[in-house]
Order: structure tokens, then sequence, then C-alpha cells
């Protein structure tokens, strides 16, 4: 019940970025967006509580950045 995931994310400071995941790859459109987010510091931590192995057997992590 309580199992949890840390994402470190490693960006530019002060540029906006987006945290995204996916349980599928082979979707057509398979990432979601966990949040959008500028922060004056690196790195930044990003905790994921949705990540019971029943329900999704895998997750995968992207960041994108302008």
């Amino acid at each position: 019940p309580n199992v949890q995931f840390t994402v470190r994310v490693e960006a530019t400071p002060g540029v906006p970025f987006t945290l995204e995941a996916a349980t599928n790859l082979n979707a057509l459109i398979p990432w979601s967006p966990l949040m959008t987010t500028n922060v004056p510091a690196m790195p930044f931590d990003y905790v994921d509580f949705d990540v019971k192995l029943s329900e999704k057997p895998q997750k995968f992590y992207r960041v994108l950045q302008p």
C-alpha cells in the first residue's frame, strides 16, 4: 500500500519542464503528463505513488524541456 518510486530530474534550472509517464510504449499515444513546473534549482525529485506492480507491471518516464 505504501509503494513509491522517486524520479530525479536534471534539467536546465529556471526553464519549464514537463514530466511524463507511460505504461505501454507500443500505444498510439503512450505518454501522459504528470506535472509541469519551473524550478530555480536542480536536481528536482518527483515521488510517484501510482506504481502498484499488480496494476501497472512497468512504467517509463521522460522529461520534456524546450
